[in-house]
């Protein structure tokens, strides 16, 4: 099976204890805010598409809203430190 359907797709249910109680809230409503590390930004909005973000370890990362716009999450330190819209 290819990376990306496994990366993607899984029938099993995340432990979202390990995360703060405003990621959960924010995993919950499928947001991401200030503050949030990487993990549960794509729990929350899914891998960014690899074609504008090629690597995980980049502290950009760039996602489509619609086919018009997009939304950049930077990092600092390996959390959200600004969000783009």
């Amino acid at each position: 099976m290819q990376n990306w359907i496994i990366g993607t797709f899984s029938t099993k249910k995340v432990n979202l204890s390990q995360f703060s109680q405003n990621e959960r809230n924010a995993i919950s409503k499928g947001e991401v805010n200030i503050g949030m590390s990487k993990k549960p930004v794509i729990i929350s909005r899914g891998f960014p598409p690899a074609h504008q973000t090629i690597s995980l370890n980049l502290d950009s990362w760039r996602y489509w809203d619609s086919r018009f716009n997009t939304t950049v999450y930077e990092f600092t330190n390996g959390k959200v430190s600004k969000i783009i819209k």
